[in-house]
């Protein structure tokens, strides 16, 4: 009765109930600690429908019905922090988008630069989310750039490798590179300034390789995405998928790195959606690109030539057209359920 109940609510987990989440509310109900007409969201319809299931009298001149209530966000305030759209569980912003000062400029018209070689490198072992990676090296070894330092743990987890070459001088607790200034375990590497590498693993043809053997290979490079959550790209390789989506939307203000690198390495990037495409079995691909970038979806447009299958798409420049939802939604026209993912 519990999950029968539960599928009748409307999936929100406001806790406007008193309960945690509309399994707890729907509990409660069939085990009679709370009434039918719990349930703000749900009013009327929903506490009749509940007391018909039940086979019990509900006098419903005591349930209000509120309506819809409406947020509305005003521009010139909005730092596009997303706090709204995180908060709605049901993913009921409408008419999304918001306008920010994007302050792209002049980092967006800058070409990529090569930073300096520090002398010491502090490289944390938490790079993206899951476990910890597990150091495969003591203090006192010499490192070569590339060469793995740390392994993943677990299916969720991602490998390290050194940027450069040099001596592990230390491993231990550093102070994150976060404001949180919480600590975090690190690798530390005294740089030899001879950049050094390590022997590559090389494929002369990727795509003789099946998907398995792909998703190894990412794994061990420890690629992640450059989104939040920094989530180990060889874990969604494992997806087969219609339908591949590029996220080329950079809608935050200030961020212009996306932009500069479709903009010079638009070839590279399409090597790589090629790849990804083989390993997903993707028949086609959409990528996103904002409007306000005309020379990114040039470029890209230019470079996807070379690879049957692949359509760059300008979408409107609003915020917060990077979410994947967003993004979905404004490619495809089909809406991810709530509290469901893209796939």
């Amino acid at each position: 009765m519990v999950a029968e109940l539960e599928a009748m609510m409307p999936g929100s987990n406001c806790g406007q109930c008193g309960f945690p989440g509309c399994s707890g509310a729907a509990t409660a109900i069939a085990e009679g600690r709370s009434s039918p007409a719990c349930c703000p969201p749900g009013g009327k319809a929903l506490a009749a429908a509940i007391a018909a299931k039940l086979g019990v009298e509900l006098d419903l001149s005591t349930v209000v019905d509120e309506g819809p209530k409406i947020a509305a966000v005003a521009e010139e305030l909005c730092i596009g922090c997303t706090r709204c759209i995180k908060a709605c569980p049901t993913d009921a912003v409408l008419g999304w988008g918001v306008h920010p000062d994007d302050h792209k400029r002049p980092a967006a018209d800058a070409p990529l630069r090569v930073m300096p070689m520090p002398q010491r490198l502090y490289v944390p072992l938490v790079q993206h989310i899951g476990a910890p990676a597990r150091p495969v090296v003591l203090v006192g070894d010499k490192v070569l750039k590339g060469q793995l330092i740390a392994e993943p743990q677990g299916a969720l987890s991602a490998a390290i490798h050194a940027p450069t070459s040099g001596t592990v001088t230390a491993i231990g607790e550093i102070v994150a590179p976060h404001p949180s200034g919480l600590a975090v375990q690190a690798i530390t590497i005294e740089a030899d300034g001879e950049e050094r590498w390590t022997e590559l693993e090389v494929c002369a043809d990727p795509f003789r390789l099946g998907p398995a053997e792909i998703g190894r290979r990412v794994a061990h490079a420890g690629i992640v995405g450059l989104g939040g959550a920094a989530f180990p790209s060889a874990v969604k390789l494992s997806a087969k998928v219609g339908t591949l989506i590029i996220n080329g939307g950079e809608c935050e203000p200030y961020l212009s790195c996306d932009d500069r690198l479709m903009r010079e390495r638009a070839a590279q990037i399409v090597d790589g959606i090629a790849i990804v495409a083989h390993a997903t079995g993707a028949g086609a691909v959409l990528v996103g690109i904002e409007d306000n970038k005309p020379e990114a979806i040039a470029a890209m447009r230019a470079a996807a030539t070379t690879v049957p299958g692949v359509e760059v798409r300008s979408v409107p420049a609003r915020y917060p057209m990077g979410s994947e939802k967003q993004l979905v939604l404004t490619l495809t026209g089909l809406e991810v359920p709530a509290g469901g993912r893209p796939g």
